[in-house]
């Protein structure tokens, strides 16, 4: 009888260890278009501070949001000069605390013009 009571808490144990072990902890990806305007705007850091960012938008919608020049990965933004790009977004499955739940990286400039 304790080899059976032995052996189900074994099987219990080791049920809940595997299952903790799921593939949850996988980031997802996706390719998205990004307008990035050739203006400026601010935003609000962490400490609350104002700090000065490039005006992107994502493909199909019409709002601008104001995002840190270094937000997407392989990409150097110019004050003056309006782009669409394509870039993969990830989103992290453990992102920092005090950062982005997204990561962006650069795939190919579509197009970039100099409207300024």
């Amino acid at each position: 009888m304790k080899t059976k009571i032995s052996l189900l808490l074994l099987l219990l144990c080791s049920f809940f260890i595997l299952s903790s072990c799921s593939s949850d902890d996988d980031d997802d990806s996706r390719i998205v278009t990004f307008y990035v305007s050739d203006k400026t705007g601010t935003y609000h850091g962490f400490s609350n501070d104002e700090y000065e960012g490039m005006l992107i938008r994502e493909e199909g919608s019409t709002v601008w949001e104001c995002e840190p020049f270094d937000l997407i990965s392989g990409f150097t933004y110019e004050k003056g000069t309006a782009y669409i790009l394509k870039v993969i977004e990830t989103r992290l499955s453990n992102p920092p605390a005090d950062a982005s739940k997204y990561e962006y990286r650069l795939i190919r400039h579509i197009r970039l013009g100099i409207t300024a």
